[in-house]
């Protein structure tokens, strides 16, 4: 799709494309899981975590969501965040909610 803008003059028009770009091609979501920066950035992330919250894994929970989704985790949310960090550590829960589309996508 396309947006016309007419400014001034009529014969001056601009035409602006719109595209819609998404992440819902797997080799670029599994592309992005793997990513060296992304992973760095999650290792930062949790140590950021330990930091402002100690030990506390629902604190680190909720602080890692009102970071990275501007908001605090439901129960459910929770509850896997913590079955996560405790199967698989702290970077990794970090490293999937980087790669979440609420976080990738901008509403």
């Amino acid at each position: 799709p396309s947006v016309r803008a007419v400014e001034g003059h009529e014969r001056l028009n601009h035409v602006c494309y719109v595209h819609a770009y998404t992440w819902g091609k797997p080799l670029q979501a599994l592309g992005m899981l793997n990513s060296s920066f992304v992973i760095e950035q999650a290792r930062f992330f949790g140590e950021r975590l330990l930091r402002e919250t100690g030990n506390d894994r629902h604190a680190q929970i909720r602080r890692a969501y009102q970071l990275a989704f501007g908001r605090l985790p439901g129960a459910e949310e929770e509850s896997l965040g913590l079955e996560l960090i405790e199967e698989h550590g702290l970077t990794v829960f970090c490293r999937v909610l980087l790669n979440a589309n609420e976080f990738i996508h901008v509403m």
